[in-house]
């Protein structure tokens, strides 16, 4: 996930998507929206990154071993196409 809306940098963090609740109506479907930390500006101006997320992708992948799945043509955006 890229942070720029929240920072003004493009910042990203990642997430092992097996460590989030999914859609009980569509499993591939990934509820994202968590919290990943509230800014206030002038009271709090740094993000604190926590698990599920992760700065690193490299520590991500060793410490979560996420697992690799099939691809699915619901993932894919079509709307630029029509």
């Amino acid at each position: 996930m890229d942070l720029f809306f929240r920072t003004g940098k493009h910042e990203f963090v990642f997430m092992n998507p097996d460590k989030i609740s999914h859609s009980p109506d569509h499993p591939n479907h990934l509820y994202q929206n968590y919290i990943i930390d509230i800014l206030i500006p002038g009271i709090k101006d740094e993000l604190d990154i926590r698990y599920p997320w992760y700065t690193d992708i490299d520590k991500l992948i060793l410490e979560t071993n996420p697992r690799i799945v099939e691809y699915d043509e619901s993932q894919l955006d079509h709307r630029e196409e029509d």
